[in-house]
């Protein structure tokens, strides 16, 4: 599943690996090393923002196993959560990334993201199926700044990522998914600071061998209830994701809802698909305890500038 704003690598579900993998990110990008607790700065005087940040804290969070899943999990988890603003690595409310190329227009970066293990006795549908391990999607992003304003930000963004799982050092490619969207950001003041409010919109598509990860059922495991089914690539469906967001020097809060519609998807005709549409909503909350005192200044395109 894809998660906006709350990158899924910092939360824990069932399952080894999937624990694993999202403890392993999180220690191999928590920028511990020479840490100052964090004091209180006066913005007046400290121009920019930390180079990274060390935040603790809790969310939670109601998510179908799948888009296309009758049932959800909902579980309490809590966050370790490191920032880091650096010219080519970067880590943050958008998730972890790698920037290769950007300019007042275009951005091309490797992006990341994880995928839940996958318990099939938590789905009646799989029940009998053998459960799925947790997944890392990774790939290049395409970013055009089409519009730009002081109150507003206008993305089309192209995220191709490969798909890889397994379990220990069993690590199979499980297909591709591509996710052309619309981005559309908007800053909010109040009376509690500056908030981000975000809005995605977008097809998504998947290879064959992706689509079947998820969606077929081989011919030892169908039933009479449940055939045999030989996904397909192509459409899979629409997905919208709202998040509001305030990302500070003392706290993070992000909440967020995710819509899917696989109402017309190639893989409707599967066994496993019970619901044309279903809904993600979930909140997180971090206090950043470490600050560096080595500082960055981003432009209006998302950029560091010295």
């Amino acid at each position: 599943m894809i998660i906006p704003v709350m990158p899924t690598w910092l939360l824990p579900r069932s399952g080894c690996c999937g624990r694993a993998i999202g403890t392993l990110i999180v220690l191999l990008l928590s920028p511990v090393l020479n840490a100052e607790p964090q004091q209180a700065s006066d913005p007046a005087s400290e121009e920019g923002e930390p180079l990274w940040q060390l935040g603790l804290g809790a969310g939670a969070v109601r998510v179908p196993y799948y888009p296309g899943a009758s049932e959800s999990d909902n579980f309490a988890f809590p966050v370790v959560f490191p920032v880091y603003r650096g010219e080519f690595l970067k880590a943050d409310e958008d998730g972890v990334r790698g920037e290769l190329f950007a300019n007042r227009r275009w951005q091309l970066q490797v992006s990341l993201d994880f995928n839940f293990s996958i318990d099939s006795d938590e789905v009646d549908v799989r029940e009998g199926m053998p459960d799925l391990p947790a997944t890392l999607q990774i790939g290049p992003l395409l970013k055009y700044h089409a519009y730009q304003s002081d109150d507003l930000n206008l993305w089309l963004q192209l995220p191709i990522r490969a798909v890889v799982g397994g379990e220990d050092l069993d690590i199979d490619y499980e297909g591709y998914q591509i996710n052309p969207r619309l981005v559309l950001e908007k800053p909010l003041a109040s009376a509690w600071g500056r908030w981000r409010w975000t809005h995605h919109l977008g097809p998504v598509y998947g290879s064959e061998k992706y689509h079947r990860f998820y969606f077929g059922v081989a011919p030892q495991f169908a039933t009479i209830d449940r055939p045999t089914y030989e996904a397909s690539s192509g459409y899979g469906g629409v997905r919208y994701q709202m998040s509001l967001t305030k990302l500070d020097e003392k706290h993070l809060f992000s909440v967020f809802l995710r819509y899917d519609d696989v109402s017309a998807a190639s893989f409707r005709d599967s066994p496993l698909v019970t619901e044309d549409h279903t809904f993600a909503v979930g909140f997180v909350y971090s206090y950043f305890v470490l600050n560096s005192k080595a500082r960055v200044v981003r432009g209006k395109a998302g950029r560091n500038e010295r």
